[in-house]
């Protein structure tokens, strides 16, 4: 029994670090320094990167090393955040890698349900990985991506300035 409570305290743990990695907190009144998705008016995605600045005219992403810019007139909305499939990619490794470290670290051959090391890894393994990949997209329904819509439009270029760099003069 008491293998058992150390065990559902260990997947607990496990989950609480596993959510973690998913929370972000938006300080307002900073620059947005977040993911973007930039797409064309026909909805291609054109450029995704980290935001690094706006201007009248252009905005700039960072992916990897590589810095690109992307004219105003080109661009026919923004999403802010990664998509939903990253959470679930995520949270799917992070739950097997768990698993597999849960299943090897508690193997016992000699107890009442006896499995050995390569037995707990598989098996701890595959739930963390469907539990992980459930938990992040369960998360998907929480995150709220915003949508801006740009399109040539001066008005929403500014609105769309006024949200990444909301201390800076537009």
């Amino acid at each position: 029994m008491k293998r058992q409570i150390e065990i559902l305290k260990l997947i607990i743990l496990g989950l609480l670090i596993t959510s973690n990695v998913y929370a972000q907190a938006q300080e307002t009144g900073k620059p947005y320094k977040g993911f973007l998705r930039v797409s064309s008016q026909t909805g291609d995605i054109i450029e995704k990167g980290r935001f690094l600045y706006v201007n009248d005219s252009l905005v700039a992403l960072k992916k990897g090393k590589k810095v690109t810019t992307i004219n105003k007139s080109l661009i026919g909305f923004i999403k802010t955040k990664r998509s939903g499939v990253n959470n679930v990619v995520i949270g799917a490794v992070a739950g097997g890698t768990l698993g597999v470290a849960l299943g090897v670290g508690t193997s016992d051959p000699d107890s009442w349900v006896g499995y050995s090391a390569s037995e707990g890894a598989f098996a701890f393994g595959l739930l963390g990985t469907l539990g992980g990949g459930l938990l992040g997209g369960l998360l998907n329904l929480v995150k709220d991506p915003m949508v801006i819509m740009i399109s040539g439009n001066e008005a929403n270029w500014q609105t769309f300035k006024k949200i990444m760099q909301p201390n800076h003069n537009n």
